[in-house]
């Protein structure tokens, strides 16, 4: 079946976001909504930018709460990319040969795959390595919505996300649950 099928069902899903870039040559912005592919993406079990999801609280388990967590990267430490590894190498070679397996030329794949792999290892600096997430009351901050919101002091966020509407999109397009997160109800919803 899957032989049969070959790379359509990842092509028909692409082109439901909004399609990829760097196989689409006329491809524009024009009514992409990263909100909406990111939370289509984590209905496929994919984090992009962050890791969210619903469970119990783990100091109180009779309440659920939303968690964010950094994601996790194509690579399974971030000593890969900065020590640009041979691992980096054969990730690239492998993230070029998927995008000219779905219609990329090579050398529009080879340029797009360095420029994300650079944007990969970008991001992966500003995660907290493995040795320092292992405290688990450190690692356990809990927030409201609101305080979220608040905590960006360059405005970034403010201008560019809502952490509300962020929230209630993934939740909703996820399955997680059947009603928004209100200003009132700042816990998850129980699905």
């Amino acid at each position: 079946m899957i032989e049969a099928l070959r790379e359509k069902p990842l092509l028909d899903l692409l082109q439901s976001v909004g399609s990829w870039p760097v196989i689409t040559p006329d491809w524009t912005e024009e009514g992409f909504d990263w909100l909406n592919l990111t939370a289509i993406m984590r209905r496929h079990s994919n984090d992009i930018l962050f890791a969210q999801w619903v469970s119990a609280d783990s100091k109180n388990s009779t309440v659920n709460v939303i968690h964010l967590d950094q994601t996790e990267t194509g690579l399974p430490s971030r000593d890969y990319y900065i020590r640009g590894t041979q691992q980096v190498e054969a990730y690239l070679r492998f993230m070029v040969s998927v995008a000219q397996l779905l219609g990329a030329n090579e050398t529009t794949a080879m340029r797009d795959m360095e420029d994300a792999l650079m944007l990969e290892a970008k991001l992966t600096n500003l995660t907290e390595p493995s040795e320092f997430r292992r405290n688990f009351t450190a690692m356990y901050n809990k927030w409201t919505v609101e305080e979220l919101q608040a905590e960006d002091p360059s405005g970034w966020y403010r201008s560019q996300l809502c952490w509300l509407y962020s929230i209630s999109v993934h939740i909703l397009r996820t399955g997680y649950a059947r009603q928004p997160v209100s200003q009132e109800n700042r816990e998850a919803p129980t699905p």
